[in-house]
This record gives C-alpha cells, sequence and structure tokens, in this order.
C-alpha cells in the first residue's frame, strides 16, 4: 500500500473540500454560491497551470514517474479527469439546488427558452467587453439571463442561409505552465520579455474543452480535431460553464443578511493614537501588527505620511501583487511626484496577476520611481514584502516588512 497521495490528487481533495463548503446546508446561502463559484475557478487555475505543466512532462518524457506513488504523467492525468468528472456531477447538483433556493429570495435566472411570447428579448450586439454577462429580464424583477444563453439562442439568426442542427456553448482552457527561466536570455528586458511571454501563454495548447449541451458524437470530435483536445478531457456541464456571475447576482438579495456570513472588519490597533504622526509614533516605539485581523490603515498612513513629509528623501518598497487599484501605489507615486527618491522592487512572475503588475510598474516609471522587475528560483523564494523610508540626518531611516505573519513597523537604529 503506498503511504502517499500524489500531489494533483491531493490538490484536488482540497478542492473537494471547497465544494463541500457549497453543499454545507450550515452555511448562509450566498456563501454556498460563493464557495461553487470559488471552486470552478481554482479548477480553471489547476488545468491551466497543473494539468498543463502534465502535460508538457508527457510530451517530453513518457516514462518519467512521481518520486513518491510511481505514476507516470499520463496515468496522472487519467486519474485526474476520472476525479474531475466525479466533482464536477456534483458541482451541476450543488448548483441547480443553489438556485432553486436563491428563487424564494426573488433571484432567478432563467433559460431564454423558457420565455414566452412578448417576453423574449432581442438580438443584442456582443464582443468583449460591450454587453454585461448578466442581464436582466424585462417585466420580471429578480430575474437574470446569461448573455451567451441570448446569443445561443439567436444562432441561427446568424447563420441564416444554414439550417443549425445543433449549438451548444463551448469552453476552451489552455495550458498557462511556461517555464520563463528556461526561456529569458539576461540580455533582455524583463518585463518586456514577460509582456511577450503572456501573450504567447493565451496561444497555448488547449488542455479541456467544455460543453453546455449534449452534441453528437461525430461533431464532438470534429471539436476535438479543430482544438486538439483529447476526447477524454471534453466534459459537459448542466451548470453555466463559468460560475463568476454568481459574485455579481449576490448583490440583489443584499437586503436579507441571513444569506451570508457575518460581515467581519479589521480592528484598529490599539498601538497607534489616530491624531499623532505616524512615522514620529514608530519612531518612538516598534510596532507589531497582524493582518488581516487588524487594520491596514496605520500602514497606508505611514505611506501618506511619508510620501508628503519634507524631511523624508527617499521611500523603497518590495511588491508582490499589487491591488488594480491601488492606495500603496498612488502614494509612492505621489512621494515620486514631490521630489523623493523612490525605488520599487516589483514581482514580475506572480501568477495571473502578471499583466497587473507590469502595468503598474509602467505607471511607476512614469512617474520618476525607480523601478525593478524581479523574479527568482522557486526554492530561494519568500512571499515577502517591505517598505524603507529615509528620513533627513535628524531621523534614522524607518522600515516597515510585510510576510504572512503579522508585520512589523520599526525605527532602524
Amino acid at each position: 500500500m503506498n503511504t502517499y497521495v500524489n500531489r494533483e490528487l491531493s490538490w484536488l481533495k482540497f478542492n473537494e473540500r471547497v465544494l463541500e463548503e457549497a453543499e454545507n446546508d450550515g452555511v448562509p446561502l450566498c456563501e454556498r454560491l460563493t464557495f461553487a463559484s470559488i471552486y470552478q475557478s481554482n479548477l480553471d487555475e489547476f488545468f491551466m497551470v497543473r494539468v498543463g505543466s502534465l502535460t508538457n512532462q508527457m510530451l517530453v518524457s513518457q516514462n518519467l514517474r512521481d518520486n513518491k506513488t510511481n505514476l507516470t504523467a499520463a496515468e496522472q492525468i487519467q486519474a485526474i479527469l476520472k476525479n474531475v468528472t466525479r466533482l464536477n456531477r456534483r458541482k451541476d447538483a450543488v448548483y441547480a439546488a443553489l438556485m432553486c433556493r436563491l428563487e424564494d429570495c426573488g433571484i432567478q435566472l432563467v433559460n431564454f427558452q423558457k420565455l414566452g411570447g412578448r417576453e423574449k428579448l432581442g438580438i443584442i450586439p456582443c464582443g468583449t467587453g460591450v454587453i454585461p454577462r448578466l442581464i436582466s429580464v424585462p417585466g420580471h424583477p429578480g430575474s437574470y439571463m446569461l448573455s451567451e444563453e441570448l446569443i445561443l439562442h439567436f444562432l441561427p439568426k446568424v447563420f441564416s442561409g444554414h439550417r443549425v442542427v445543433a449549438k451548444s456553448l463551448i469552453r476552451l482552457t489552455r495550458n498557462a505552465d511556461i517555464d520563463a527561466d528556461t526561456l529569458y536570455d539576461e540580455d533582455l528586458d524583463y518585463r518586456e520579455f514577460m509582456a511577450q511571454l503572456i501573450k504567447r501563454r493565451r496561444r497555448l495548447a488547449p488542455v479541456r474543452l467544455e460543453l453546455s449541451r449534449e452534441l453528437d458524437g461525430d461533431l464532438v470530435k470534429t471539436l476535438c480535431d479543430y482544438t486538439d483536445v483529447a476526447p477524454e478531457s471534453v466534459f459537459r456541464c448542466h451548470s453555466p460553464l463559468d460560475l463568476s456571475f454568481l459574485f455579481q447576482i449576490q448583490d440583489a438579495p443584499r437586503q436579507h443578511p441571513e444569506l451570508f456570513y457575518e460581515k467581519r472588519f479589521p480592528q484598529r490597533s490599539a498601538q497607534f493614537c489616530p491624531h499623532e504622526s505616524i512615522l514620529q509614533q514608530i519612531r518612538e516605539k516598534d510596532k507589531l501588527l497582524s493582518y488581516p485581523f487588524e487594520s491596514m490603515k496605520p500602514f497606508l498612513d505611514f505611506l501618506q505620511e511619508a510620501a508628503n513629509d519634507p524631511a523624508v528623501v527617499s521611500i523603497k518598497m518590495i511588491l508582490y501583487r499589487v491591488a488594480r487599484h491601488s492606495k500603496i501605489v498612488e502614494s509612492l507615486i505621489e512621494a515620486a511626484e514631490n521630489g523623493k527618491s523612490v525605488l520599487v522592487l516589483v514581482e514580475l512572475k506572480a501568477r495571473f496577476d502578471e499583466e497587473n503588475n507590469i502595468e503598474w510598474s509602467r505607471r511607476l516609471e512614469e512617474a520618476a520611481c525607480g523601478f525593478c522587475g524581479a523574479t527568482c528560483d522557486v526554492a530561494q523564494r519568500t512571499v515577502c514584502s517591505s517598505t524603507w523610508a529615509a528620513r533627513a540626518p535628524s531621523w534614522s531611516p524607518l522600515q516597515t516588512a510585510r510576510s504572512s505573519r503579522p508585520t512589523a513597523c520599526r525605527s532602524v537604529r
């Protein structure tokens, strides 16, 4: 008997626990929808990265085996697909049950084919970002439909000169696993290299094909041949192919607090006096903050105060993942515009946040901030953010460090 569980199958067990939260009757209804959506987005990334990596490995060395469970890449993929098929049946079942219960709150997602007479919607021009994905049904408050279902319904009008014999929504998941370190040339600008690598990632080989309707076997084979997807990597889903809209649909029943977890807020740290200078308080005594339990406001105030303090001459910072609307970056840009020396080290290989980090690094550079695009060997990597602010000679430098552990704010003596 093997003592070890394969890494990939172990991860699927973790995602199964996420799905179990969606199935748990003790969890508020809308939070169960959240867990269902997280299960699906987790699985998407798993196929893009881990299944993609195994696909690459299978092409390079078919006989290479996992050193813990002695499985080849092909055997691991076969076991993954078997488990995902089982889990997706549970996902479809829990999605149907949850949407049924949501109807009791006056919210429903309707199928266009079930609408009759004058309630049918007209054709809406569709393109990326042109129309919202979740569309309100006129005359039916609380009723919504997905734009892709609307497009699917009117598909015969697009092919008016042909007879449509079958139709389905399809969703293709591509391999997103690229080893940047083996491709990088030190003579290249690393940021531009990563930008090109992201474009290349969008064209990598598909690893999964999902269908919203049953299709004839010959048609599925044609799709497989066209997309170069193995037949066993085709999944028929009874729930929508992308559940990310569930976060949006939760906005409607906000007036029912019992459908959600009780909202919790980070607490203000008792170590700081809100009406006194953050820099002065750190100078007097080292501070320790624990996230997410304590508010990040003292750290944001620290950056904002340093950006506008005439005595601060330089700020240096390490950034790993940056929010799309980042107050931290705004403060750094403000500091640079105020004539301070600002140097920022940005991780450009934060998986699936690369484009966002690249864009922020360009904005920082445009604001005259010093910028370094960073990455390192996985074995040497520590996810940590550090900030260092130097004041004029009358004061010592001040620094903060952020990691998975509590944050330290201290004066460097």
